[in-house]
């Protein structure tokens, strides 16, 4: 062999060792799910906010997001696990303090503003890990009903949103920015 030959081969077996032993596997997801805030989507109506959708990142190491509809108030999926998703609405009255938005119920008691919702199965392979976004649409009624005098008073909110897994783990809690609605 040229003992350029031999330079370049050992060089480019270098390389290829390098790059393979370098690479670091990836990371294990932990199985509780975990939430991010990712973003946004306001739409307008004129010069006011019409609707709004908060896009949430997750990931879940053993892929046991969601409920099948037909699980939806049957077995260990009643009660506060109905919905796997939840979003509390909080009004901004300061720099630092927010406060739950409070509105009546049908028996004439008040509760805070949550809205609930179902995620459907995520995945189907048990022990998959998976990631990805989704989407929660706060819909012109709702949009409309935070800007009247019962909602906001300032046109500045935050929610705060978990969900459980089918295993009722509760996920952390991810904290949006401020949100402005006017």
């Amino acid at each position: 062999m040229k003992p350029f030959a031999k330079i370049r081969f050992f060089f480019i077996f270098t390389c290829v060792c390098v790059g393979f032993f370098s690479c670091d596997p990836e990371e294990p997801i932990p199985f509780e799910t975990i939430l991010e805030y990712d973003s946004c989507q306001y739409y307008y109506s004129g010069d006011r906010v019409n609707a709004m959708i908060l896009r949430i990142a997750f990931q879940d190491g053993d892929g046991n997001i969601g409920l099948n509809s037909y699980e939806v108030g049957n077995g260990m999926y009643t009660g506060k696990y109905r919905y796997n998703l939840y979003a509390h609405v909080f009004d901004k009255i300061s720099d630092t303090v927010y406060t739950p938005i409070i509105v009546p119920t049908d028996t004439g008691s008040f509760e805070d503003l949550v809205y609930a919702y179902t995620i459907p199965i995520m995945s189907t392979a048990i022990g998959a890990q998976i990631k990805g976004t989704f989407d929660i649409e706060i819909d012109s009624a709702s949009v409309q009903n935070l800007q009247s005098s019962r909602g906001s008073k300032n046109g500045i909110l935050q929610f705060q949103i978990y969900m459980y897994d089918r295993n009722l783990n509760k996920s952390n809690t991810v904290v949006t920015p401020d949100l402005s609605i006017r």
